[in-house]
């Protein structure tokens, strides 16, 4: 991730308000690579220590959890949210049962044409 030293402090500053006005217990920031199916959490803010949802640096591939890959897309800009909920997907029910959540949102950020983020 070749970002500066004031790009990646304003990124957590960023995450921080983000997880603060969502009363959230936890965000991440990742990167989607789209031709292999994985995300890299990029950088982490908040309580959850379970190491699927920490900045690690390593690729993790989503496909085991039978997302809808469209929010991951250039293009698209709807928030997506999963529950642990019985009429939900299996994977990401089993995933956030793994990393100690009840719900996740995802929001795409694109900040220009051909960009990591």
């Amino acid at each position: 991730m070749p970002r500066g030293g004031e790009d990646l402090a304003l990124l957590d500053a960023l995450l921080e308000h983000a997880r603060q006005s969502l009363g959230a217990d936890h965000v991440t920031f990742c990167s989607w690579d789209e031709a292999a199916g994985t995300l890299t959490i990029e950088r982490a803010s908040g309580d959850l220590d379970h190491p699927e949802v920490q900045a690690a640096g390593e690729a993790i591939s989503i496909g085991g959890y039978g997302l809808d890959l469209a929010p991951y897309s250039p293009g698209h800009n709807e928030p997506v949210v999963y529950r642990d909920a019985p009429d939900e997907i299996p994977g990401v029910r089993e995933f956030l049962r793994r990393i100690g959540a009840h719900s996740e949102l995802t929001i795409p950020v694109f900040d220009r044409p051909g960009g990591k983020w």
